[in-house]
This record gives structure tokens, C-alpha cells and sequence, in this order.
């Protein structure tokens, strides 16, 4: 006997929608009691579409690991975008001031060197580029000690051309 998915060639995905549809909305529902505005990181399902849906289910933007990521979300509209690792380098910098153009960004770092480089591309764009401090809360993967967090934070914060936001 054959499936009726024998048609399909393997690997494949298949998604089941309703199963999708009902994880999103239990996420957005989730967040919605306890207050907290839900920015979901897209590496998972690195889905335009998905992503979307959960903005219309009251996500406030999305978080991307890196500008590729967040040049695909651009193009599919949506303006409030996160980017999770530090951007380092020329060519990356001016990637993304071209995509500051289209969204809002802002930027997660460790570092204040990279914030140094952040704060110079600001300078150059008459604007403030908002940054967060990636804070190591145990498994020592990224983040500042929260012992040195306040000194990181005083460093950044005194940049020009970046805004230290929670």
C-alpha cells in the first residue's frame, strides 16, 4: 500500500499548520498574561511567514542571529528587528546601515569595542543605534559578568553615536 505522501522526496518538511497555529497562539497568550512583550528569535523556524504571524499575535519584532537573517525580515516587512550577535568589521557595518534604512534595529553586544564601532557608524548616520548588554546569566556562552556589567554599561553608555537601552 502506498502513503499518500510517497509523491514526496526525502529529507523533506512537513509542517502540520493547525499544530503551528495553536503553539503560536499559546506562546502569544502566554506572554500576553504575564505581561512581558514577546520578541521571539527567529533561528528555528527562519520563516517571513511565521514570523509575521507571530507579530500579528503581539509580538513586538523579532530577534535575528545576524544580518542576513534580518535582511530576509526586512524584505517581508517587518520593521522591529533585533540582531543577537555583535556586528564586527567594515563591510558588515555598512550592511547594516543599508538595512537601517528599511528597519528598526537594534544591536546585542558584549563588547565595547564593538560598541565603539556601532557608535562610529551612528556618528556617521546622525543617528543613535540602540544596543543592549548581553549579560552572562551562568553558562558562560556570551554575556558580561554581572560583577562587571555596571562598568561595561557606564563604557558603552558614554558613546556618541549609541543608545545603552533595556
Amino acid at each position: 500500500m502506498k502513503s499518500e505522501l510517497s509523491y514526496l522526496d526525502t529529507p523533506c518538511l512537513l509542517i502540520d499548520g493547525d499544530t503551528v497555529e495553536r503553539n503560536l497562539q499559546e506562546l502569544a497568550a502566554i506572554a500576553a498574561d504575564a505581561g512581558v512583550a514577546l520578541r521571539p528569535h527567529i533561528k528555528t523556524h527562519k520563516s517571513p511567514v511565521l514570523a509575521l504571524r507571530q507579530i500579528e499575535l503581539g509580538a513586538h519584532g523579532v530577534t535575528v542571529a545576524k544580518i542576513g537573517e534580518a535582511d530576509v525580515m526586512a524584505d517581508a516587512g517587518i520593521r522591529d528587528i533585533r540582531i543577537a550577535y555583535p556586528i564586527v568589521g567594515p563591510e558588515k557595518l555598512a550592511r547594516l546601515a543599508r538595512l537601517m534604512e528599511r528597519a528598526d534595529v537594534s544591536i546585542s553586544l558584549d563588547s565595547v569595542e564593538v560598541a565603539r564601532g556601532l557608535s562610529d557608524l551612528g556618528q556617521s548616520l546622525g543617528k543613535r543605534i540602540p544596543v543592549l548588554l548581553k549579560i552572562n546569566t551562568g553558562l558562560s556562552r556570551v554575556g558580561v559578568l554581572p560583577s562587571e556589567a555596571v562598568d561595561f554599561g557606564q563604557k558603552i553608555a558614554a558613546l556618541p553615536g549609541v543608545d545603552l537601552v533595556d
